[in-house]
């Protein structure tokens, strides 16, 4: 999702030579105030907040700083020309940036789903009731609650619903203006408010209305508490008459995408400043995940003159046992691979747990994906005849980025892929996409999006 090789990322927002000159007040301003900063041509290869105390005097500065919670240092022309720095350059109101929509858009989700629980009697709703909802959520900077008692159908007993959504400032900020995000995000709302009026929230509506109970739920948007130890983006916590959590309903569990991004998994590859051991071990971590040993090249690894080289070599290794355990896969004598294979898809798109399907909405409406249902790759039930193309990501005369991709024989569709990506900084990440053949066979369902 974002990747970009050294000189593609310089090209990027402040390399306009002296006419950008002129914005270098308005990011010295954004830099002390702490503002969140946008690294890239469009500013999605990553969130850069820089220390503060740091003077700008040119474009091809080195600032220190964090790089999606990384400690690093990037080069200012680097840095995303974004809205609010034309905005405090020309002192213009900002009303075309959104700050980050893969987050946003967990918010939105989980309005979504409150809205659709309270609506009493149990019917569908509308974008306007996901506005009202979010219109109830506290001003204040990372996120914060809203309770609301809705009576049963058929009674006056009255359920209590809680929806606790906490986003990082800009994303949350940006949620709470619901203007801007109908202006920006109204396509996906109605993709978000399609996904609840039809899968699975219309069954607990009408079980929380009709059963004769006092129910008490939270329903919880947090994408800051627990970012890697788990993959579901909204939870349902049913709690006892004392407020107490008795159960997650599980078959709830959503990792939620947005718009039409590959990636659904990532390991770091360290800023450039870490040792190549340390950069090792991350590289470890991610083919052990697939049952391939690297460690025999540790020794190559340390002695690489360049990282680019030194990924390019592990990379051949992983290709390389990639192609004998998998091009064949469908002889007994690979299954056994075939299962670690699976459980490393598994690992990265749900954490290893089959209750969790991935959501991902966009402008036309939604799809599910079920990662369980890899599962027929083991017993025969879909063909998997593939073979294993090493390649790069994008290169130029003096970079190349190594690329692992999986695709069928017969059809020539990619499966997935595993790719290098670096930053200008020479902070690493290895990103894990789905490509068509994936989403193929994980398709559990889909839906078009809210007239």
């Amino acid at each position: 999702m974002r990747f970009s090789d050294i000189k593609i990322v310089e090209m990027a927002a402040l390399t306009g030579g002296a006419s950008d000159d002129k914005y270098l007040p308005a990011l010295q301003t954004m830099i002390d105030n702490g503002a969140e900063l946008f690294i890239g041509t469009d500013g999605s290869q990553g969130t850069f907040i820089a220390d503060k105390g740091q003077k700008i005097t040119n474009r091809m500065q080195m600032i220190k700083g964090k790089l999606d919670g990384e400690p690093t240092e990037v080069k200012v022309s680097s840095i995303y020309k974004s809205a609010d720095m034309k905005a405090a350059q020309s002192g213009k109101q900002v009303d075309d940036r959104i700050a980050n929509k893969g987050e946003i858009v967990e918010g939105i989700y989980g309005a979504a789903t409150m809205a659709r629980l309270i609506n009493r009697p149990n019917a569908s709703i509308t974008p306007k009731d996901v506005y009202s909802i979010i219109n109830r959520l506290p001003e204040t900077a990372q996120g914060g609650s809203v309770t609301i008692n809705a009576e049963e159908s058929q009674s006056d007993i009255t359920d209590n619903f809680e929806l606790i959504v906490k986003l990082k400032p800009q994303p949350y900020a940006d949620l709470k203006n619901t203007k801007k995000i109908e202006a920006m995000m109204g396509n996906i709302v109605r993709s978000v408010t399609a996904f609840v009026n039809n899968e699975t929230i219309p069954r607990y509506a009408k079980l929380f209305a009709e059963n004769g109970r006092p129910d008490s739920v939270d329903i919880i948007s947090d994408g800051i508490s627990d970012e890697t130890g788990t993959k579901t983006d909204v939870k349902l916590i049913y709690k006892d008459e004392n407020g107490q959590p008795v159960r997650e309903l599980i078959k709830y569990g959503q990792s939620v995408k947005v718009g039409s991004v590959k990636q659904f998994g990532q390991v770091g590859g360290g800023k450039a400043s870490d040792s190549l051991e340390k950069r090792f071990e991350k590289l470890e971590f991610l083919w052990e995940k697939f049952g391939i040993d690297v460690t025999p090249l540790k020794q190559e690894f340390m002695k690489s003159n360049r990282i680019e080289d030194a990924y390019e070599k592990i990379y051949d290794r992983a290709a390389l046992i990639l192609k004998k355990q998998l091009e064949g896969a469908n002889d007994d004598s690979e299954k056994t691979y075939m299962k670690k294979f699976i459980n490393g898809i598994k690992h990265f798109a749900t954490l290893n747990d089959d209750t969790v399907n991935l959501i991902q909405f966009d402008n036309k409406g939604y799809f599910v994906l079920d990662f369980k249902r890899l599962d027929k790759l083991l017993d025969g039930g879909a063909d998997f005849d593939v073979e294993v193309q090493k390649g790069t990501a994008k290169s130029d005369s003096s970079i190349k980025l190594p690329k692992i991709t999986i695709v069928d024989k017969k059809t020539g569709i990619k499966f997935f892929s595993i790719r290098m990506y670096r930053t200008s900084s020479g902070y690493i990440r290895n990103y894990i996409e789905k490509e068509p053949g994936l989403k193929k066979i994980t398709m559990a369902r889909s839906g078009k999006s809210e007239k």
